[in-house]
């Protein structure tokens, strides 16, 4: 899943991984180890700030990372959860912190692409913060 987070199909990448994933952590499906794998692997690198400077497919990938962001920090916030409080401090403050200065970086303003469907990286940032 998370290797095709910014699929260019989207059918792949919004009706089975995001799907996958929003369903996964808010119908507490994924176990304690399956969610702390997706918020390291979704950490692991420099994260919305990925290519922040082309368009296109880099966006998929930047605005559906910020959409797994969010579930997991609302999961994690979410005192009803199994995963409540259950992200490491630093995953935690790299997701808030880069949600923060997300939308002020993100120049791509594409809403509809023919190529790659629905991409709107501002409603996914606004849905991170």
């Amino acid at each position: 899943l998370l290797d095709h987070l910014g699929d260019p199909s989207p059918e792949i990448r919004d009706d089975l991984v995001f799907t996958s994933f929003a369903r996964g952590i808010q119908e507490e499906l994924f176990t304690q180890e399956q969610f702390h794998f997706i918020a390291e692997g979704v950490s692991s690198d420099v994260g919305l700030d990925k290519e922040i400077d082309k368009v296109g497919l880099p966006t998929l990938e930047r605005s559906f990372r910020a959409l797994v962001y969010a579930n997991l920090l609302y999961a994690d916030a979410n005192q009803q959860s199994v995963f409540y409080q259950g992200l490491q401090l630093e995953i935690r403050n790299v997701f808030s912190n880069q949600g923060l200065h997300y939308l002020s970086k993100e120049k791509d303003t594409t809403g509809f692409s023919s190529q790659y469907g629905w991409i709107h990286s501002f409603a996914h940032g606004a849905d991170l913060l």
